[in-house]
């Protein structure tokens, strides 16, 4: 039988174009591959080009099928470790990793550092009428919590997050990572990386991971997505700024642009380690308050820094005589001393 050369010839080019076609069209797209580093761990997890969606009255959403992005390194090396993703060129955090341990956890005594002079991106204070105790829109979030490793190193483990995200979102699984290296004395994989998106300033969300080493995850396992809102408040993630029924609002200027690729390590083994990091708060080169700030409909009075902001309470007493009990983590005044179990919440 007689071919025709210039027919199979164009069918062949159209079968590997075809080929092509399929391979991208099933190639995940819509996901930008995690990052490994040489000595085979996971630095970042798959991020989506757009944040997941959580149903209104639900806090987070599972993430592949609540499996973590972590490689057989990451979750097979009990050796403790703690590292933060250098700012970005916005002086935004990036992903924080650590392997936990009772090493890793603050002691007793320790007490909590003041970190009211650190504002990361999108820190445009608010006080409103709806929100619980002092009313205060933002909480300086840490991504990997005080009661796994302490302040860590602020500058690099501090994010803007509304109370609502702080306290309802990820506070119960912090709660629940230090109870399981606590009592049941396992070593936790585990990350938080924020989710900007474009060049945003405010946060979206947070994907959280966690892998219980020890027993391969069977006592501690998940991959989850909390989005960061509050409840009535219109948040413009672009800059922080916000709107909705206020008491009071303040203004905080952007910090300088930040450059500095790569991690920093915080903890190895048993001792912190050296950080390269500055400890000055992100934007100390300027001050708050300059003028009236606007953008997108968005409107904040310039104002002092409410002195609520460093509230201190020698004891529960004091705190019950305040009307400010109970107290919870992120609120003006909450220290270590009055949360003797270190669940979050202080003279109960």
């Amino acid at each position: 039988m007689k071919i025709n050369t210039n027919v199979f010839h164009k069918l062949s080019i159209f079968f590997i174009l075809t080929l092509l076609v399929f391979s991208v069209d099933h190639k995940s797209v819509d996901a930008s591959e995690q990052f490994i580093d040489s000595s085979g761990f996971s630095i970042t997890p798959e991020l989506p080009k757009s944040a997941p969606i959580v149903p209104e009255g639900e806090t987070y959403v599972e993430i592949n099928n609540n499996i973590p992005y972590f490689t057989n390194k990451d979750i097979t090396a009990t050796k403790t470790w703690v590292e933060f993703s250098q700012l970005d060129d916005l002086g935004r955090v990036g992903a924080a990793n650590a392997v936990l341990s009772v090493d890793t956890l603050p002691a007793e005594q320790e007490s909590r550092k003041d970190i009211s002079a650190f504002h990361p991106t999108g820190w445009h204070q608010g006080k409103y009428k709806q929100i619980g105790s002092g009313g205060w829109l933002y909480n300086r979030s840490h991504l990997i919590g005080h009661q796994l490793i302490g302040e860590g190193d602020p500058e690099l483990n501090l994010m803007t997050g509304t109370r609502w995200f702080n306290m309802e979102g990820m506070l119960p699984f912090e709660n629940f990572v230090a109870s399981t290296i606590e009592n049941d004395l396992l070593t936790v994989r585990y990350r938080v990386t924020p989710y900007f998106e474009d060049g945003n300033l405010l946060a979206s969300g947070a994907f959280m991971e966690g892998f219980s080493i020890d027993d391969n995850g069977e006592t501690l396992q998940f991959n989850i997505y909390i989005p960061n809102r509050q409840k009535n408040v219109q948040l413009d993630y672009g800059t922080g700024l916000h709107d909705g029924e206020y008491i009071e609002q303040t203004a905080t200027t952007a910090p300088a642009n930040n450059n500095h690729p790569g991690t920093t390590l915080y903890f190895a083994g048993n001792a912190i380690a050296n950080s390269s990091s500055s400890n000055l708060p992100v934007n100390s080169d300027v001050t708050e308050g300059q003028g009236v700030i606007e953008s997108a409909g968005f409107a904040e009075v310039a104002i002092e820094t409410p002195a609520e902001e460093n509230v201190y309470y020698q004891n529960c007493t004091a705190v019950r005589d305040a009307g400010a009990d109970p107290i919870h983590r992120g609120e003006p005044g909450y220290a270590s001393h009055l949360d003797r179990d270190n669940n979050g919440i202080g003279c109960e």
